[in-house]
C-alpha cells in the first residue's frame, strides 16, 4: 500500500472511532504529523493528532518513535493516535501507557 493510501485508510479509521473534521496533512510542512481532527465529548472538544507508520512486521515501533511523535505534537493537542502496520516493542508499549494513554494492538 502506498503511503498516501495508508494515510487515507487511517483517516477513515479515525473517523470511525468518533473523531470529527479529520484531515490528512501532506508534505514536508506537516511537522511530522499525518492528520488532525477533533474529538467531541459534549460540551468539550479536544484536538486530535495522528501519525501513521507503515512498517514491516519485522520492524516494531520503539520508544523513540513514541518520543518523536510527542515531539511533533509540540503541546498542540491532548489526544494522540499512532497507527501502524507493525507491533510495539516493549519500550514503546511502556512509553505509550502513561497517564491518559492507551495502546490498541
Amino acid at each position: 500500500m502506498e503511503p498516501g493510501a495508508f494515510e487515507r485508510l487511517a483517516q477513515r479509521l479515525v473517523r470511525e472511532v468518533g473523531v470529527e473534521d479529520v484531515r490528512v496533512t501532506r508534505g514536508p510542512a506537516d511537522g511530522g504529523l499525518d492528520g488532525t481532527g477533533n474529538l467531541r465529548i459534549n460540551p468539550i472538544s479536544f484536538p486530535v493528532f495522528f501519525q501513521c507508520k507503515r512498517y514491516s512486521p519485522e520492524r516494531p515501533l520503539t520508544a523513540s518513535h513514541e518520543r518523536e511523535f510527542g515531539g511533533a505534537m509540540g503541546g498542540r493537542g491532548e489526544k494522540e493516535i499512532l497507527i501502524t502496520t507493525t507491533t510495539f516493542a516493549r519500550g514503546a508499549r511502556k512509553a505509550g501507557t502513561g497517564d491518559g494513554l492507551r495502546q490498541l494492538t
